[in-house]
């Protein structure tokens, strides 16, 4: 995912940026990968917070491989939280799409980031600039859905809130807007919570039989 997202930021030069922050990826496999990229073959895209997350561990040379679950992201968190009085923010695009959402670059965070990485900011600067920026763009797509919809209730759910670094920035910044915020309390917000919905939904289709 890294590499990924390096491709996506930096074009040609991702290949240079590669070699320097991802030393345990061989040119073979990158050059695999962007094959994959190019041909569309077994490389579906995703919108999933965790695979950014584990691009920016990654990158940050925080964790490289997930040898259990969230382990990148986890470690990410646990570096963030090593400079939790830092407010810097990483700029990002945010682009409607043509299906009525609201979509952040993630890759202009990750450039940024590499950026200030290679030039000797701290891992855990970088970390808690990321989980900021991710933060503040999370908060500007919830008032752009206000402005075309008047809806003032924001739901924060799904594993990524497990991190207590994130949540704890992007809480109060939400209530500052005067956004109502909605929390998980009798399910969690991660997996066991989507499982938890596929059953209501194929309990309530059993019954409407």
């Amino acid at each position: 995912m890294g590499y990924v997202y390096l491709r996506e930021a930096y074009g040609e030069r991702a290949e240079r940026l590669a070699e320097a922050l991802e030393p345990d990826l061989s040119a073979d496999e990158r050059r695999v990968i962007a094959r994959q990229i190019d041909r569309g073959v077994n490389c579906p895209g995703t919108s999933s917070m965790g695979r950014l997350f584990d691009a920016a561990s990654a990158l940050l040379g925080i964790c490289t491989e997930n040898t259990y679950h969230a382990q990148a992201p986890m470690e990410l968190e646990a570096m963030a939280w090593e400079a939790h009085d830092e407010s810097g923010v990483y700029p990002c695009a945010i682009e409607e799409t043509g299906e009525g959402a609201w979509a952040v670059r993630a890759s202009d965070i990750i450039r940024v980031m590499v950026d200030d990485f290679g030039n000797g900011v701290s891992q855990a600067i970088c970390a808690a600039r990321f989980h900021n920026s991710i933060s503040h763009a999370a908060v500007q797509v919830c008032k752009k859905i206000r402005e075309k919809t008047g809806l003032e209730t924001v739901a924060l759910s799904g594993g990524v809130f497990a991190n207590a670094y994130l949540f704890e920035r992007i809480m109060p910044l939400l209530e500052e807007e005067g956004f109502e915020v909605l929390l998980n309390s009798l399910t969690p917000a991660g997996d066991g919570g989507v499982c938890l919905g596929q059953a209501a939904v194929a309990a309530w289709r059993c019954r409407c039989v």
